[in-house]
């Protein structure tokens, strides 16, 4: 008999994240209901929780069925006036299986001699990022967790709950 392995609950050691789905123009996306060829946002928000500085490492896996179509940027974003500001990232970037962003989140206690003005200013409580996805291949597929790091404290930490996604053919 084959063994599946429960999926991982949600989980939260001094950061959160949240992942919400919606439509272009801005309701909820019904995951189980997709077709060929339907674009959704993928809007993923998060708070430091302890108040200490953290440089974030946020990785959000792609179900099977799932092509990125393009990273939102402010610029992107002013079209989806529903999204709100997204946060400033060191990087954010899809890939072919994920989307990858690194962020700096709280203030640090000290001051490097590389550290512009904008890096010490920037003592963000919280973060705001979002993609928009394509659905490319009709079938049922695990919708991973989204998971947020601490790059050098890997227990500070936050994953989101797991799901499943179907896409139906056009």
């Amino acid at each position: 008999e084959l063994h599946r392995a429960a999926p991982q609950p949600a989980a939260s050691q001094g950061l959160s994240v949240q992942r919400e789905f919606l439509t272009l123009d801005g309701r909820p996306a019904n995951l189980r209901a997709l077709r060929q060829n339907d674009r959704v946002i993928v809007s993923i928000s998060g708070r430091n929780l302890d108040g200490n500085y953290h440089e974030v490492a946020l990785l959000d896996l792609l179900p099977a069925g799932f092509e990125i179509e393009t990273v939102m940027t402010e610029d992107k974003a002013k079209s989806f006036g529903f999204l709100g500001k997204l946060s400033d990232t060191r990087i954010a970037e899809g890939r072919d299986d994920r989307f990858f962003a690194s962020l700096n989140l709280g203030r640090r206690t000290y001051r490097s001699w590389w550290d512009s003005e904008d890096d010490v200013k920037q003592a963000l409580g919280s973060f705001h990022v979002a993609y928009i996805v394509r659905a490319v291949t009709p079938g049922t597929f695990a919708l991973p967790a989204v998971n947020v790091s601490d790059m050098y404290a890997p227990r500070i930490y936050a994953r989101s709950t797991m799901g499943r996604v179907e896409i139906a053919p056009r």
